[in-house]
């Protein structure tokens, strides 16, 4: 992936994605049971420190039409510390028609779903929160780039799960 500025006008993000398996096998004792299949990029300081976790939640089993998380990782030995903005499915799929839920189910083996996105305005929404927060150190999103991303689940509890994305792009606008 090439690093892309913070800054440009529009960084539009666009795949094809489908859940292609999703079974759920409960354990005594589970008392939280949860499967998110998340998208990271790595948002850091040009010539700081800054980094943030910032996110698109693109699936999660307990609700369809996910908000916006924004928090610290933290809480654990290894934590990075770094602050985490996840925008929420309910703006992901904003422009899709529709999500990887069908009939308040997870749509298992349905068709693809296009996601199509532009991050900019979530990108100026992170910077503010961070900034009020104070943490960030930049004054402004020319200041951040993207450098990175990885994408996959996040499970607690024990699942069975497949996700596919096709035609996967995070494409920088400048007019």
């Amino acid at each position: 992936m090439a690093f892309l500025s913070c800054d440009a006008d529009r960084l539009v993000l666009s795949m094809d994605i489908r859940l292609m398996e999703f079974v759920e096998t409960p354990i005594d004792g589970d008392w939280v049971r949860a499967a998110q299949f998340l998208m990271y990029f790595y948002v850091k300081g040009t010539d700081t420190h800054d980094f943030c976790w910032f996110g698109v939640q693109l699936f999660d089993s307990r609700q369809d039409r996910t908000s916006h998380y924004v928090g610290y990782d933290g809480g654990k030995a290894d934590a990075s510390g770094a602050m985490i903005y996840s925008i929420g499915s309910k703006y992901a799929y904003r422009n899709s028609g529709r999500t990887l839920y069908r009939n308040k189910q997870p749509d298992i083996g349905g068709e693809w779903v296009h996601v199509e996105i532009d991050l900019k305005p979530y990108l100026e929404d992170m910077l503010k929160k961070g900034l009020a927060d104070g943490y960030f150190t930049v004054d402004s999103l020319s200041e951040l780039y993207i450098g990175g991303m990885n994408v996959g689940w996040e499970t607690i509890g024990t699942f069975y799960h497949t996700m596919e994305i096709k035609d996967l792009q995070l494409v920088s606008y400048t007019e």
